[in-house]
């Protein structure tokens, strides 16, 4: 998709999401961080931070974040996404509900 549609395309982000969600998994943590990171930058440019899938990104990176001990770093990202899901008014309660778990045992 890259190819087919530019760097910057919402199809070619989510094929690089699902690429860095695959090596989460398999706990390749450091290759998702770096994935991750750069669809969460493009997202912010080019949908904004009170977006959907801007919010999803940061959670993502904030999951790859914990997975390599980065707890300040995973917090920031969860922190980010809370908030952005909150600015749209977020309709899926349990996804703000786990992020708030998740950042209330990082707080502990």
């Amino acid at each position: 998709s890259q190819k087919h549609f530019g760097n910057d395309h919402l199809q070619t982000l989510c094929t690089w999401n699902n690429l860095a969600n695959l090596l989460h998994e398999r706990k390749k943590y450091q290759e998702a961080v770096s994935i991750h990171s750069r669809v969460l930058d493009v997202r912010i440019r080019e949908q904004g931070k009170d977006h959907p899938m801007t919010a999803s990104s940061y959670a993502n990176l904030g999951h790859s974040l914990r997975a390599l001990a980065q707890r300040e770093e995973a917090l920031e990202m969860y922190k980010n996404a809370l908030s952005s899901y909150e600015a749209i008014e977020w309709p899926k309660e349990s996804d703000v509900k786990e992020l708030k778990r998740l950042i209330g045992e990082l707080e502990a």
